[in-house]
C-alpha cells in the first residue's frame, strides 16, 4: 500500500490495527483494575484484623477493689512486643513478682491493714498474642475476706494510682507496629 503524506499513512495504519489497539487498551485497563482491587483487598484485610489495646483501671466502692485491665477492643489479635510496669519511676522486673508486691505494699501503706488485701499480678510476655475482646487484669487489689470498710482507705489508693505506670507495645498480625500504650 502506498501512502501519500504522513496523515494519510497514519489513518490507514490506525484503521488496519484498530482492533489490536482497542484490545491492548482493554488489557491495560484490566491489569490496572486488578492491581487496584488487590491493593484495596489487602488494605481491607489488614483493617479487618487490626488490634486496638486499651488500658484502664476501675475501682469499686462496693467491694473495695481496684483493677488495672488490659483489653483488646480491636478486631484481630495484638502481638505483644514489649511490656513494662513502673512503680514510682522504678521499672519492675516481670520475673520477680515478690519485689513488685513489696513496692505496691509500700505505695499503698496506710490504705489497708496488714495482710487484709490480696494483690494479684499478671503480666504479658513478648510474643504473646492477645485475642480480640480479651481482657487481662494486670493488677488487682481486693480485700481478703470480710474487711471492715471503715479501716480501708480507698482515698489513699486513688491518690497513689498515678504512681503505677504500664507501657505496652504491640503489633498486628501483619506486622504493623502501634505506638506504646500507657496509662
Amino acid at each position: 500500500m502506498s501512502c501519500v503524506g504522513f496523515f494519510t499513512c497514519t489513518i490507514g495504519w490506525i484503521s488496519e490495527n484498530l482492533a489490536s489497539i482497542i484490545a491492548t487498551i482493554i488489557a491495560i485497563c484490566a491489569m490496572l483494575s486488578t492491581y487496584l482491587q488487590a491493593k484495596y483487598s489487602r488494605e481491607h484485610n489488614k483493617l479487618s484484623v487490626r488490634p486496638h489495646l486499651h488500658l484502664d483501671y476501675a475501682h469499686s466502692n462496693h467491694n473495695l477493689s481496684l483493677v488495672f485491665n488490659l483489653s483488646n477492643n480491636g478486631l484481630g489479635p495484638a502481638i505483644i512486643t514489649s511490656y513494662s510496669m513502673t512503680i514510682n519511676g522504678i521499672i519492675m522486673d516481670n520475673e520477680n513478682s515478690d519485689e513488685t508486691v513489696q513496692h505496691l505494699w509500700r505505695l499503698f501503706r496506710g490504705a489497708f491493714p496488714d495482710n487484709s488485701v490480696l494483690i494479684t499480678l499478671q503480666s504479658v510476655s513478648h510474643g504473646e498474642a492477645l485475642e480480640a475482646e480479651k481482657v487481662i487484669p494486670l493488677l488487682k487489689l481486693e480485700p481478703d475476706g470480710n474487711i471492715d470498710p471503715t479501716i480501708f482507705n480507698l482515698n489513699i489508693v486513688k491518690e497513689n494510682i498515678e504512681h503505677i505506670k504500664f507501657e505496652i507495645q504491640y503489633e498486628s498480625f501483619y506486622g504493623e507496629e502501634f505506638p506504646a500504650l500507657s496509662n
